[in-house]
Protein backbone atom coordinates (compact mmCIF):
# COMPACT_ATOMS: atom_id res chain seq x y z
CA UNK A 1 0.00 0.00 0.00
CA UNK A 2 1.38 3.38 -0.96
CA UNK A 3 2.21 6.00 1.64
CA UNK A 4 0.90 9.23 0.16
CA UNK A 5 1.63 12.42 2.06
CA UNK A 6 -1.58 14.29 2.82
CA UNK A 7 -0.21 17.02 5.07
CA UNK A 8 3.46 17.91 4.92
CA UNK A 9 3.42 20.15 7.95
CA UNK A 10 6.16 19.99 10.57
CA UNK A 11 7.89 16.70 9.87
CA UNK A 12 5.28 15.66 7.31
CA UNK A 13 4.19 12.86 9.63
CA UNK A 14 0.51 12.61 8.74
CA UNK A 15 0.05 10.23 5.83
CA UNK A 16 -2.86 8.67 4.01
CA UNK A 17 -3.05 5.01 4.93
CA UNK A 18 -1.37 5.58 8.29
CA UNK A 19 -4.20 7.19 10.25
CA UNK A 20 -3.64 7.16 13.98
CA UNK A 21 -6.23 6.92 16.72
CA UNK A 22 -8.38 10.03 16.92
CA UNK A 23 -7.22 11.48 13.59
CA UNK A 24 -9.77 12.72 11.08
CA UNK A 25 -10.55 10.81 7.90
CA UNK A 26 -8.63 12.22 4.94
CA UNK A 27 -10.49 13.16 1.78
CA UNK A 28 -8.76 12.10 -1.44
CA UNK A 29 -9.68 13.36 -4.87
CA UNK A 30 -8.53 10.99 -7.61
CA UNK A 31 -8.57 12.38 -11.17
CA UNK A 32 -7.95 10.39 -14.31
CA UNK A 33 -9.67 8.89 -17.28
CA UNK A 34 -10.46 9.26 -20.92
CA UNK A 35 -9.47 5.61 -21.43
CA UNK A 36 -9.59 2.51 -19.27
CA UNK A 37 -5.81 2.58 -18.87
CA UNK A 38 -6.12 5.71 -16.74
CA UNK A 39 -9.48 4.98 -15.13
CA UNK A 40 -8.83 1.47 -13.80
CA UNK A 41 -5.79 2.47 -11.69
CA UNK A 42 -7.89 5.30 -10.25
CA UNK A 43 -10.60 2.82 -9.25
CA UNK A 44 -8.03 0.45 -7.73
CA UNK A 45 -6.56 3.27 -5.63
CA UNK A 46 -10.04 4.37 -4.61
CA UNK A 47 -10.88 0.90 -3.28
CA UNK A 48 -7.66 0.75 -1.24
CA UNK A 49 -8.22 4.22 0.22
CA UNK A 50 -11.82 3.46 1.18
CA UNK A 51 -10.76 0.18 2.80
CA UNK A 52 -8.24 2.21 4.84
CA UNK A 53 -11.11 4.37 6.10
CA UNK A 54 -10.70 7.46 3.94
CA UNK A 55 -13.19 9.41 1.85
CA UNK A 56 -12.70 9.28 -1.92
CA UNK A 57 -14.12 11.38 -4.75
CA UNK A 58 -13.32 10.61 -8.39
CA UNK A 59 -13.03 13.10 -11.22
CA UNK A 60 -13.17 12.32 -14.93
CA UNK A 61 -14.34 13.78 -18.23
CA UNK A 62 -17.80 13.88 -19.76
CA UNK A 63 -16.39 12.42 -22.98
CA UNK A 64 -14.32 9.64 -21.39
CA UNK A 65 -15.13 6.03 -20.66
CA UNK A 66 -15.65 7.02 -17.02
CA UNK A 67 -18.97 8.66 -17.91
CA UNK A 68 -20.33 5.13 -18.48
CA UNK A 69 -18.27 3.23 -15.90
CA UNK A 70 -18.37 5.39 -12.76
CA UNK A 71 -22.17 5.29 -12.27
CA UNK A 72 -21.78 1.52 -11.71
CA UNK A 73 -19.39 2.06 -8.78
CA UNK A 74 -20.14 3.26 -5.24
CA UNK A 75 -17.89 6.35 -5.35
CA UNK A 76 -19.05 9.92 -5.70
CA UNK A 77 -17.70 11.54 -8.86
CA UNK A 78 -17.55 14.69 -10.97
CA UNK A 79 -17.20 14.92 -14.76
CA UNK A 80 -15.42 17.88 -16.33
CA UNK A 81 -16.25 19.34 -19.79
CA UNK A 82 -12.87 18.51 -21.32
CA UNK A 83 -11.77 16.72 -24.50
CA UNK A 84 -8.33 15.49 -25.59
CA UNK A 85 -5.95 17.25 -27.93
CA UNK A 86 -6.44 15.78 -31.39
CA UNK A 87 -3.00 15.16 -32.90
CA UNK A 88 -4.10 14.14 -36.40
CA UNK A 89 -7.34 16.08 -36.82
CA UNK A 90 -5.75 19.35 -35.69
CA UNK A 91 -8.72 21.47 -36.77
CA UNK A 92 -10.77 19.94 -33.95
CA UNK A 93 -8.49 21.79 -31.50
CA UNK A 94 -9.59 25.26 -32.62
CA UNK A 95 -12.04 25.55 -29.72
CA UNK A 96 -9.66 23.98 -27.20
CA UNK A 97 -8.73 27.29 -25.45
CA UNK A 98 -12.40 28.00 -24.69
CA UNK A 99 -13.00 24.42 -23.58
CA UNK A 100 -9.89 24.55 -21.37
CA UNK A 101 -11.17 27.67 -19.60
CA UNK A 102 -14.51 25.97 -18.92
CA UNK A 103 -12.76 22.87 -17.60
CA UNK A 104 -10.51 24.92 -15.30
CA UNK A 105 -13.51 26.75 -13.88
CA UNK A 106 -15.27 23.44 -13.29
CA UNK A 107 -12.14 22.06 -11.62
CA UNK A 108 -12.00 25.10 -9.33
CA UNK A 109 -15.63 24.54 -8.29
CA UNK A 110 -14.96 20.87 -7.59
CA UNK A 111 -11.98 21.67 -5.38
CA UNK A 112 -13.92 24.40 -3.58
CA UNK A 113 -16.86 22.08 -2.91
CA UNK A 114 -14.86 18.99 -1.94
CA UNK A 115 -11.88 20.56 -0.08
CA UNK A 116 -9.59 17.48 -0.47
CA UNK A 117 -6.40 17.04 1.53
CA UNK A 118 -4.71 15.28 -1.41
CA UNK A 119 -5.21 15.12 -5.18
CA UNK A 120 -4.00 12.06 -7.09
CA UNK A 121 -3.73 12.16 -10.89
CA UNK A 122 -3.66 8.88 -12.81
CA UNK A 123 -3.14 10.49 -16.20
CA UNK A 124 -5.19 11.22 -19.26
CA UNK A 125 -6.67 14.53 -20.32
CA UNK A 126 -9.32 14.20 -17.61
CA UNK A 127 -6.68 14.62 -14.90
CA UNK A 128 -4.98 17.77 -16.18
CA UNK A 129 -7.41 20.54 -15.07
CA UNK A 130 -7.88 19.18 -11.53
CA UNK A 131 -4.20 18.49 -10.91
CA UNK A 132 -3.11 21.89 -12.23
CA UNK A 133 -5.77 23.76 -10.25
CA UNK A 134 -4.91 21.78 -7.12
CA UNK A 135 -1.26 22.76 -7.49
CA UNK A 136 -2.21 26.43 -7.82
CA UNK A 137 -4.38 26.05 -4.71
CA UNK A 138 -1.41 24.60 -2.78
CA UNK A 139 -3.08 21.21 -2.37
CA UNK A 140 -0.50 18.36 -2.39
CA UNK A 141 -0.45 16.54 -5.74
CA UNK A 142 0.60 12.95 -6.41
CA UNK A 143 0.86 11.42 -9.91
CA UNK A 144 0.67 7.78 -10.95
CA UNK A 145 2.07 6.86 -14.39
CA UNK A 146 1.23 3.46 -15.85
CA UNK A 147 3.39 3.47 -18.98
CA UNK A 148 7.09 2.95 -19.66
CA UNK A 149 6.96 6.15 -21.72
CA UNK A 150 5.02 8.76 -19.73
CA UNK A 151 1.90 10.26 -21.18
CA UNK A 152 1.53 13.93 -22.09
CA UNK A 153 -0.36 14.87 -18.92
CA UNK A 154 2.21 13.29 -16.60
CA UNK A 155 5.14 14.86 -18.49
CA UNK A 156 3.51 18.27 -18.28
CA UNK A 157 2.61 18.09 -14.58
CA UNK A 158 5.61 16.16 -13.21
CA UNK A 159 7.45 19.24 -11.96
CA UNK A 160 4.41 20.25 -9.89
CA UNK A 161 3.93 16.93 -8.09
CA UNK A 162 4.90 16.16 -4.52
CA UNK A 163 5.31 12.49 -5.45
CA UNK A 164 5.31 10.45 -8.67
CA UNK A 165 4.61 6.71 -8.60
CA UNK A 166 5.76 4.79 -11.68
CA UNK A 167 4.66 1.50 -13.10
CA UNK A 168 8.02 1.04 -14.86
CA UNK A 169 11.46 2.42 -13.90
CA UNK A 170 12.13 3.45 -17.52
CA UNK A 171 9.48 6.16 -17.21
CA UNK A 172 11.76 8.23 -14.98
CA UNK A 173 13.94 9.10 -17.99
CA UNK A 174 11.01 10.82 -19.69
CA UNK A 175 10.12 13.12 -16.78
CA UNK A 176 11.43 16.50 -15.68
CA UNK A 177 10.58 16.48 -11.99
CA UNK A 178 10.72 19.31 -9.49
CA UNK A 179 13.62 19.73 -7.04
CA UNK A 180 11.54 18.37 -4.14
CA UNK A 181 9.60 15.72 -6.08
CA UNK A 182 9.91 12.18 -4.75
CA UNK A 183 9.54 9.31 -7.19
CA UNK A 184 8.92 5.61 -6.60
CA UNK A 185 8.56 2.46 -8.69
CA UNK A 186 5.83 0.31 -7.17
CA UNK A 187 4.20 -1.10 -10.30
CA UNK A 188 0.66 -0.35 -11.38
CA UNK A 189 -2.27 -0.51 -8.96
CA UNK A 190 -4.79 -3.25 -9.70
CA UNK A 191 -7.91 -4.40 -7.84
CA UNK A 192 -7.27 -7.28 -5.43
CA UNK A 193 -7.93 -10.51 -7.35
CA UNK A 194 -10.90 -12.56 -6.24
CA UNK A 195 -11.12 -16.32 -6.05
CA UNK A 196 -11.34 -18.10 -9.39
CA UNK A 197 -12.92 -21.52 -9.87
CA UNK A 198 -10.66 -23.13 -12.49
CA UNK A 199 -13.22 -25.79 -13.42
CA UNK A 200 -15.99 -23.24 -13.91
CA UNK A 201 -13.68 -20.99 -15.94
CA UNK A 202 -12.70 -23.83 -18.29
CA UNK A 203 -16.33 -24.83 -18.72
CA UNK A 204 -17.37 -21.27 -19.56
CA UNK A 205 -14.59 -20.92 -22.15
CA UNK A 206 -15.04 -24.41 -23.59
CA UNK A 207 -11.59 -25.63 -22.50
CA UNK A 208 -10.47 -28.96 -21.10
CA UNK A 209 -7.54 -29.91 -18.89
CA UNK A 210 -6.13 -32.00 -21.79
CA UNK A 211 -5.66 -28.92 -23.98
CA UNK A 212 -2.68 -26.61 -23.72
CA UNK A 213 -3.99 -23.10 -23.12
CA UNK A 214 -2.14 -19.89 -23.98
CA UNK A 215 -3.46 -16.76 -22.30
CA UNK A 216 -2.77 -13.58 -24.28
CA UNK A 217 -3.70 -10.22 -22.84
CA UNK A 218 -3.01 -6.58 -23.58
CA UNK A 219 -4.35 -3.19 -22.68
CA UNK A 220 -6.11 -0.25 -24.27
CA UNK A 221 -5.80 0.30 -28.02
CA UNK A 222 -2.96 -2.22 -28.46
CA UNK A 223 -4.93 -5.21 -27.18
CA UNK A 224 -6.59 -6.14 -30.46
CA UNK A 225 -3.39 -5.91 -32.52
CA UNK A 226 -1.54 -8.00 -29.94
CA UNK A 227 -4.21 -10.69 -29.95
CA UNK A 228 -4.32 -10.84 -33.75
CA UNK A 229 -0.52 -10.99 -34.06
CA UNK A 230 -0.19 -13.85 -31.55
CA UNK A 231 -3.13 -15.74 -33.06
CA UNK A 232 -1.55 -15.51 -36.50
CA UNK A 233 1.79 -16.76 -35.21
CA UNK A 234 0.44 -19.84 -33.40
Amino acid sequence: VWTLVADCGAGGHRCVGERGAGEKIAKLLIAGGGTGGHLMPALALARVAVDAGHEVVLVGATRGIEARVLPRHPFRFHLLPIEPLYRRQWWRNLLFPLMWLRAMRSAERVLWDERPQLVIGTGGYAAAPIVLRAHHSRIPVVLQEQNAFPGLTTRWLASRARQIHLGFPEARQGLSVGPLTQWFVFGNPIPPPGRVDAHAARAELGLTVRERTVFVFGGSQGARALNETVAGAI
